[in-house]
């Protein structure tokens, strides 16, 4: 039986989808905070389960000669980032294996997939930050939760974030002292501040800053001017009044204080507005690389296509390109909105968007004799419907392209199509989190 506080020796097999070595011992599976595959470490227990046990590095007997030292000072207390201990080829090798891994264990699949795509510079990428504030010691904190907890590891500075971010951080510690702002304290309910959300776009240089309140904030017009004064490229000041007892961030009313109500970035050649709670990819270099992947699946003579779970519409702009007609499902309706803007300002025609669960609108569509020649399919983590798989198998729907944030669903949902008749013609990750586990997937299904 593996014990906390025992210490054992160890070979790391592989890695897990959280970026953790897995080793075993007398057949009991360890994880190991870390480690990496093929190295042989001494390791400390300090969390056991019933089927599992997790242990922290003591002592290297054999390292990987691509271990490096991460670049940021707070990274093994901040949690952030799971891989900066990695240099970037190997962290792109390691998520493949993720790929792999899930498909042959959870999905049955034996599919060669292509090397990952990475990023020519794999920091500072980040377009948005959620930065929670609080106060310990009488000390103004502001920075990320260490992982499973509510402890603000302070920052001044992150490395995958815009350097605007930096600049927002500064200015809002500055800001509190200055205006004597009540930073909010969580356990007891008391206080104003809870965050700073900043949204900064890559293509045109503007800067949103949102705090995040329990209740309005005294000269919250002198507060924006002050930060405009230190920010110069700030196009858009928010509160967003969150007064909750919750872990959601926002609350439902944002206030305009100062400046324009959207921020503008582009992904290729279209051009997104971006409200305070617009969804928008973190990534966007990354995600136009992933969006043209999809464009390039997409068979050349398709009449009608469905992009089911749409969001704000980026993907079905991009495959307007080259379909006759595309319908864009989502059950968020300011997403749909948000889609139906970013079309009239894009002057693009071809596209329609519906409001609705995707498991609900395709199947009507279908029934109502609208059978399209591609569906894209871009669920959240848990992946796809049933239902709406389902439907797509009924239909017989010629091409899928499913794009995934979740290597372990979508090796489960590919399983099931696999399993319908459809064949996997080709998997392609994309690194749209340098410095993270995580790694987005997109496939291309068909059926003869």
């Amino acid at each position: 039986m593996v014990k906390v506080g025992e210490e054992y020796q160890v070979r790391i097999e592989k890695i897990n989808s959280q970026g953790q070595g897995i080793a075993y011992i007398n057949s009991f599976v360890v994880f190991v905070d870390y480690a990496l595959p093929g190295e042989v470490v001494k390791i400390k227990i300090h969390t056991a389960k019933k089927d599992y046990a997790v242990g922290r590095i003591v002592e290297f007997i054999e390292k990987d000669p691509r271990r490096c030292d991460p670049v940021c000072e707070v990274f093994y207390e901040c949690g952030g980032c799971h891989l900066m201990h990695v240099n970037y080829e190997y962290q792109l090798e390691l998520k493949k294996m993720m790929v792999e891994d899930a498909f042959k264990r959870i999905g049955k699949i034996e599919k060669e997939v292509n090397p990952v795509i990475g990023m020519e510079n794999p920091y500072r990428y980040r377009n948005k930050a959620k930065i929670p504030v609080g106060k310990r010691r009488g000390k103004i904190v502001l920075g990320f939760y260490k992982p499973n907890t509510h402890y603000i590891v302070d920052i001044n500075k992150c490395i995958v974030h815009h350097e605007d971010t930096d600049k927002v951080i500064e200015t809002t510690k500055e800001a509190i002292k200055k205006f004597h702002i009540e930073v909010y304290n969580e356990l007891q309910h008391t206080g104003l501040l809870r965050f700073v959300v900043v949204r900064r776009s890559f293509a045109f240089d503007d800067l949103m800053v949102i705090l995040v309140s329990k209740g309005m904030i005294d000269n919250a017009k002198k507060v924006a001017r002050f930060y405009k004064y230190k920010l110069k490229n700030l196009k858009s000041f928010y509160v967003n009044i969150n007064p909750k007892r919750t872990n959601e961030i926002f609350g439902e009313e944002s206030r305009l204080i100062l400046g324009d109500e959207t921020i503008r970035d582009k992904i290729g050649d279209f051009v997104f507005e971006i409200s305070p709670v617009s969804f928008f990819q973190i990534n966007s270099i990354q995600t136009e690389k992933l969006y043209n992947k999809a464009l390039e699946y997409l068979s050349p003579n398709s009449r009608l296509v469905f992009d089911a779970y749409c969001g704000i519409g980026t993907i079905s702009l991009f495959l307007s390109k080259k379909a006759e007609k595309v319908y864009g499902i989502e059950v968020e309706r300011t997403a749909i909105e948000d889609a139906w803007k970013n079309a009239r300002l894009n002057k693009v025609k071809n596209v329609e968007f519906i409001w609705g669960r995707s498991e609900e609108v395709i199947p009507r569509l279908i029934e109502d004799g609208k059978i399209p020649d591609a569906v894209v399919l871009d669920p959240p983590r848990k992946g796809c419907d049933q239902n709406l798989l389902e439907s797509i198998i009924r239909a017989k729907i010629r091409q899928i392209i499913y794009i995934s944030c979740y290597p372990s669903t979508l090796a489960r949902d590919i399983n099931i199509l696999l399993n319908a008749g459809y064949n996997l013609v080709d998997v392609q990750p994309v690194d749209m989190f340098p410095q993270t586990f995580h790694v987005e997937t997109i496939a291309l299904l068909e059926k003869d």
